[in-house]
């Protein structure tokens, strides 16, 4: 059984996009680094079958975005008032590195960095 398990990670693990400006720090890394520690041995590992498949299927729901469309969100912003994707560019690595020497608190670095970017 545990054959079949591993196959079925190593596909959702294929599916899973990776975003490159989070290296390091991506869900699907990180996924992928858990998949390898837990079958060390590949289709031979022991496994426990009931939380092998509690995980499956929650990740297999997060891949597919089952909660995505079952909640939709309907906003163009966030609590912070900035669009997706100034926050998607927020949180991407380079940015992360340029702002973590600053001495400032996580919602006056989003608030600076958003200004530099509206000022460009």
């Amino acid at each position: 059984m545990a054959a079949s398990r591993y196959r079925l990670f190593m596909r959702l693990c294929s599916e899973w996009k990776l975003d490159e400006t989070k290296a390091g720090r991506d869900l699907g890394f990180i996924i992928r680094e858990s998949v390898a520690r837990g079958f060390k041995n590949g289709e031979a590992s022991a496994i426990d079958e009931e939380k092998c498949e509690r995980s499956y299927n929650a990740l297999q729901k997060l891949n597919s975005n089952y909660y995505r469309e079952k909640y939709p969100y309907t906003r163009e912003s966030a609590s912070s008032g900035c669009s997706f994707d100034v926050l998607q560019q927020f949180v991407a690595t380079e940015t992360m590195v340029h702002l973590q020497y600053q001495d400032l608190s996580m919602f006056k670095k989003i608030k600076t960095y958003v200004k530099g970017e509206k000022g460009k």
